[in-house]
């Protein structure tokens, strides 16, 4: 069971599940589940910020046409009324926005590092064996902050396509044929940098894992430190560490680029789209189907556009890199517990070993002796839930008290 401190309890954290460890996917969906009134203020107050600035232009052409088509300055200032008010709004929603954001981001951080810790104290010795002690560093302080990227990433992708729907009945409102062209072109544009992810997240997984190794073998040099001074081999473990490094900033290298790709694809394509849809906007006004006003409004539109396009995009790679460290993490969390957890509270009494027949009476110091350290070793194990008599067979090697 999960105990979070009462501080990540906000927003209605699951704290009575374990993490969801069937795939990185089903560990994401388990961590947006822990905080199901965050996600959906988040998605709420960033599609109200998105929501404001994509009616903002129909406002701005009204009072375009009011004022300066008919000569109405009433109806002018009425109309840019209504755009302070857009402005006034998605200002407020988008600080309620960023401060849940932040919260959010928080408590998958450091849910994440409590997650990590309580595994730790599980497994006790056999965490070393089974993983390396660089990997469950990476998962507690780059994993888990990757986590809250991945969460935010989500909601925004959500927000994002709903704004989209609203510009599309915006602007079908006003002109059909433009309203189709941005209907089927806006997912065209989106699902052309679908193929540059998988490469994305193959250089993403390579570049984790190696940073990984890197911090492995740090930690490796750090520990053995005074006996790699005692044989003079300082130079040649400093030399493996700065080879080990070059390989991590490769594999960096290749991220970025596949990365600096994506992005540049979404700033090409999302141009074009301006870039279309104005030149579509000024034929429809010198053919008399648009007016000045919504002309304006209309380009008001292409250029916002942008925005979500490019939002899907960016979310896209945060995703992918929250499904890269959401692999790492469920291979550390996911590994069972060869023992049964004990009883929470601690209770007075004799402690009884039974498997060596150990009782250590209340209120009286008792000292072990053995002429074999690992046996009294194995005995400290069971007293202390390490090794209990009903370990399974398959275990028997891997829980020898050491």
């Amino acid at each position: 069971m999960i105990d979070y401190p009462p501080g990540l309890r906000a927003f209605g954290a699951a704290a009575s599940t374990d993490p969801d460890t069937r795939s990185p996917a089903r560990f994401l969906g388990w961590l947006v589940g822990t905080q199901p009134a965050a996600s959906a203020i988040m998605t709420v107050t960033t599609f109200g910020w998105l929501a404001m600035s994509a009616v903002s232009p129909f406002f701005l052409g009204k009072a375009v046409d009011a004022g300066i088509g008919r000569g109405d300055l009433g109806g002018a200032a009425l109309w840019s009324l209504g755009l302070l008010a857009t402005y006034v709004a998605g200002t407020a929603a988008g600080i309620w926005q960023h401060t849940t954001i932040v919260r959010a981001w928080l408590v998958a951080l450091y849910g994440t590092v409590e997650l990590v810790v309580q595994k730790s104290l599980r497994l006790g010795h056999l965490l070393p064996r089974r993983t390396p002690t660089g990997e469950v560093l990476s998962v507690a302080s780059s994993d888990a902050d990757t986590f809250g990227g991945a969460l935010e990433s989500l909601t925004r992708i959500v927000a994002a396509v709903a704004t989209f729907l609203v510009v599309v009945a915006l602007v079908l409102s006003t002109s059909v044929r433009l309203g189709l062209v941005v209907l089927v072109v806006t997912p065209l544009i989106v699902g052309a940098g679908v193929p540059l992810l998988r490469p994305l997240h193959r250089a993403r997984a390579v570049e984790r894992s190696r940073t990984s190794d890197l911090t492995s073998r740090a930690t490796d040099i750090v520990a053995g430190l005074r006996i790699l001074r005692g044989v003079g081999g300082e130079r040649t473990f400093g030399d493996g560490y700065a080879r080990q490094s070059r390989r991590a900033r490769d594999a960096g290298v290749v991220t970025g680029a596949w990365q600096a790709g994506v992005d540049a694809l979404s700033v090409l394509l999302s141009g074009g789209l301006l870039v279309l849809l104005t030149w579509l906007g000024s034929h429809e006004l010198l053919a008399g189907r648009l007016t000045p006003g919504q002309l304006v409004s209309f380009f008001g539109y292409a250029t916002f556009l942008v925005v979500p396009v490019q939002t899907v995009f960016t979310c896209s790679q945060r995703i992918v890199e929250g499904l890269v460290s959401a692999e790492r993490a469920t291979a550390l969390l996911g590994q069972p517990v060869p023992w049964r957890d004990g009883e929470a509270t601690l209770v007075g009494g004799d402690v009884v070993d039974e498997a060596s027949g150990l009782v250590a009476r209340q209120g009286e110091l008792t000292v072990l002796v053995s002429a074999v350290p690992d046996e009294s070793a194995a005995v400290a194990d069971r007293l202390g839930r390490y090794l209990p008599g009903a370990h399974r067979e398959d275990d028997v090697a891997e829980l020898e008290g050491r």
